[in-house]
């Protein structure tokens, strides 16, 4: 029975081979995946270093740099194979890879055994008495890797691959060497060493946009630098304006055999059918990363079939799982998905704005049960395979937060492609996030929601996103914007005959009358909101209107007034929210300026335990000031101190948040 155990090796004359590639020029950067190599070959360590990272990232130069750098280490020389994993050839048997090694370590060729297993149990012998650095570049998958893996005794291999190859992770002890983009020091170092330090210094903003426009990608750095080191007339502003239009981009991206597309394709193109069609979605992400719940949405495919080809582009380095769960990529690639999923891309649009349409949906009846839908789900809106579990407030909250930018980002191309209908829902849908983050500029945001609602000719649609951005222009602080608004708002909804409607167009319009100093308009709104919403059991906008009258009647200091209103508000039934402390606060301050500090302190201290766990940044403020207050009156000086304090870093923190831009 033939066996393949490592037979001697014949007689061969000592050949120390030399077979690496020329060590690139200008490397930059990576002081820490050097660091990572050294580790992984070090004297006791597997001696397998897996160097992964998606196209023209420089897994080959770092590899080169590394080997040459180190040659002296290994006195029986350099072995080099390209396999061929992503070129667009074959992908390179691992028999003629090893029949050729086997002729570089100085066997003649007619002792080269033509069994494969027998040539493999050879190739092991000669390393086993030989101490060599081998590269293996551009891997496929495991199983074109092991067979030519060293046995141990001192040699070491090194495997560059766009994939996470996870079978020689698990099985071969490979030690996993991820190379990303280059930040923008590094980006600038790269340019300064192709172009020099004097052109880049003649214009170093747009040296510094030309690194942000190439996504940090070292390729695409090269290419740029390819092409102004062959133009030294040419300016680095004339570059970055080319490559800030997107539509040349890609086009600019590519000198000779150096090409952006062309790179990316060949990744694609080794994908499998699922994972193409979700990298094809990609195109149409609005947001700045995603879900597989959204994936599966825009791919109409089970949620187990988007979490798995999420999987597969991110082993291929395609996209970059930053979060748990949640999925970006960088801009070239970004734009490379939408030349390469172009066809359907209306589509797959279409599909994620249904799935923030139902998730958000379902994310305002969890945050208010009691209140009325905002908007309808027709049946044109069509359901997404799965929706994340918001089956309580503190999920929604965390779901609103995750999604916010996403959620702005999908309003407005809704509204770009002539999505009115999905533009406006989606627009009224997130007023959670609204008012839970109403320290944010909202404005543009709602605008195009307003635009959507005009766009559909719908004038309950209108009404309501009227009401909403009348509201958001006004606690934006500009109350006279406001007034046309809401005015609007009032008209559309007495047209409709829609009371609800009604009801929340006259509480904004109580606010904007009383931002407007106008005492006696803003009561009277204030009051018929309250009466029409008490009428048709809506408690939630009953209560707030009776809690903005409350605060009116405190400011004008009646405190007896605003008392009885606070009481009766509630009083109300259902579920109450941020409005919950909101009449804490109000109905504590109308207790303290009646003479009945200690029961104000207690409603303060409920007032405080609700706004955090409704994590209501804006309400803990308002309570831990008017706590210092009512403290201070009750001579308890350190806590009002303490409370002071810490209210004054909530709306430094505010303050910040509110200077952060939302997508426009």
């Amino acid at each position: 029975e033939p066996t393949h155990e490592p037979a001697p090796a014949p007689a061969a004359p000592q050949v120390r081979p030399a077979q690496l590639p020329r060590a690139p020029a200008g490397f930059v950067g990576r002081a820490d995946e050097f660091r990572s190599v050294e580790r992984a070959l070090a004297p006791g360590a597997p001696g397998l270093a897996l160097v992964v990272g998606q196209a023209g990232v420089g897994k080959t130069s770092l590899a080169l740099r590394w080997a040459h750098a180190h040659v002296g280490d290994y006195p029986d020389g350099q072995l080099f194979a390209d396999l061929h994993g992503f070129d667009g050839a074959a992908p390179a048997d691992p028999s003629a890879v090893i029949a050729g090694f086997l002729l570089a370590l100085g066997l003649p060729q007619h002792a080269v055994p033509d069994d494969p297993a027998a040539a493999q149990a050879l190739y092991r012998s000669m390393l086993a008495r030989r101490r060599l650095l081998i590269l293996l570049d551009d891997a496929r998958e495991s199983a074109q890797v092991r067979p030519l893996l060293a046995p141990g005794g001192g040699s070491a291999v090194i495997v560059t691959s766009r994939l996470r190859l996870d079978g020689l992770l698990a099985l071969d002890g490979a030690a996993l060497v991820p190379v990303g983009l280059l930040d923008e020091d590094e980006g600038l170092a790269l340019l300064r060493a192709a172009l020099g330090e004097e052109r880049i210094g003649r214009e170093p903003d747009a040296a510094l946009e030309l690194v942000r426009l190439c996504s940090g990608l070292p390729l695409a750095l090269r290419i740029t630098a390819a092409r102004l080191a062959g133009h030294p007339h040419w300016s680095l502003r004339s570059v970055a304006d080319e490559l800030g239009d997107e539509q040349q981009r890609l086009a600019a991206l590519s000198v000779e055999d150096a090409d952006i597309t062309a790179a990316l394709t060949l990744s694609v193109r080794a994908l499998d059918d699922e994972a193409q069609a979700v990298f094809s979605a990609l195109s149409a992400v609005p947001g700045s990363d995603v879900t597989a719940h959204a994936i599966a949405a825009a791919c109409r495919m089970p949620l187990a079939a988007s979490r798995r080809a999420l999987g597969v582009l991110a082993s291929a380095h395609l996209i970059e799982e930053r979060s748990l769960g949640r999925y970006s990529c960088h801009d070239l690639v970004q734009l490379f998905s939408r030349t390469y999923g172009a066809g359907g891309r209306a589509d797959r649009l279409r599909g994620l704005l249904d799935f923030y349409v139902h998730a958000a949906y379902t994310a305002s009846r969890t945050y208010d049960p009691a209140g009325r839908p905002c908007c309808d789900l027709p049946d044109w809106c069509e359901r997404p395979p799965a929706l994340p579990r918001l089956d309580d407030r503190p999920r929604v909250l965390d779901w609103y937060a995750a999604e916010s930018a996403n959620l702005c980002a999908a309003i407005e191309a809704a509204a770009r492609a002539g999505e009115h209908d999905r533009a406006w829902r989606l627009t009224v849908l997130v007023w959670p996030l609204l008012t839970w983050q109403s320290h944010r500029d909202w404005i543009p945001v709602v605008t195009h929601g307003l635009h959507a609602a005009r766009a559909a000719g719908d004038p309950r649609a209108e009404t309501r996103v009227a009401n909403l951005l009348g509201w958001t222009v006004f606690a934006a602080g500009r109350a006279a914007e406001a007034l046309p608004l809401l005015e609007r708002s009032r008209e559309l909804a007495l047209r409709t005959g829609d009371a609800c409607d009604l009801a929340q167009a006259l509480l904004n319009l109580g606010l904007v009358h009383g931002g407007l100093g106008k005492f006696e308009d803003a009561v009277a709104a204030y009051d018929e909101a309250a009466e029409a919403a008490e009428h048709m059991r809506d408690y939630g906008t009953a209560a707030l209107a009776l809690h903005h009258m409350a605060r009116l009647c405190l400011d004008e200091g009646m405190p007896d007034r605003a008392l009885v209103h606070a009481e009766r508000a509630r009083a109300l039934p259902g579920p109450r929210g941020l409005t919950g402390v909101l009449l804490c606060d109000v109905q504590a301050m109308a207790l303290c300026r009646t003479g009945e500090p200690q029961a104000a302190l207690r409603l303060l201290q409920e007032g405080l335990a609700m706004a955090r766990g409704e994590k209501f940044l804006a309400g803990e403020m308002s309570v831990l000031e008017h706590l210092a207050e009512v403290t201070e009156k009750l001579g308890l000086t350190s806590e009002a101190q303490a409370h002071r304090r810490a209210a004054e870093l909530l709306r430094d923190r505010l303050e910040a948040a509110a200077r952060e831009p939302l997508p426009a």
